[in-house]
């Protein structure tokens, strides 16, 4: 693919691919003004070197999604935040609820912690950066209905893991 293509490509699934960029990158940057300031470096970044795109090596969005990721990390390797103890106020009480039950947010991130590095990935292909079950099989390069039972699977054994803690 000449680059005249490829320039062509990307502006066409521009819009595609900055909502994806927005979604892999405000999902892990909180503070809105830094997570559109690290859009805005990966679109321009991706545009600026799109003679490095391979088609044969995969789609526009995986290309584009590695970037965003690199930006990421950059972006919190340059702002790692140096506070002072003496800053911090008084710790907060961390003694789980009264009922004996853990909130639904922290159970997550437990049963998250403990998923092997794929399993995260795939998760969060699919609830956070919103792919459907098809773009996820592109992307891994299965078919959708494996990608589907893989999904069906899951579900079942994060509910056991669920129910187990909530037995406990």
């Amino acid at each position: 693919m000449k680059i005249d293509q490829k320039r062509a490509a990307f502006e066409a699934h521009y819009d595609e691919l900055f909502d994806l960029v927005y979604k892999f990158v405000a999902y892990r940057i909180p503070n809105r003004v830094d997570a559109e300031d690290v859009v805005a470096n990966t679109v321009e970044k991706a545009y600026r070197k799109i003679r490095q795109f391979d088609p044969a090596r995969g789609e526009l969005r995986q290309w584009i999604s590695g970037i965003a990721r690199n930006e990421v990390t950059a972006h919190w390797r340059s702002s790692r935040p140096v506070v002072s103890l003496d800053q911090l106020g008084p710790i907060e009480d961390l003694s789980p609820p009264m009922d004996g039950r853990i909130s639904d947010e922290i159970m997550v991130e437990h049963l998250m912690e403990n998923l092997p590095a794929e399993a995260k990935a795939l998760l969060t292909m699919r609830y956070v950066d919103d792919l459907t079950y098809r773009e996820i099989a592109r992307c891994i390069h299965k078919r959708p209905a494996a990608v589907r039972k893989w999904f069906s699977r899951m579900h079942k054994r994060l509910q056991i893991q669920l129910n187990k803690v909530y037995e406990s």
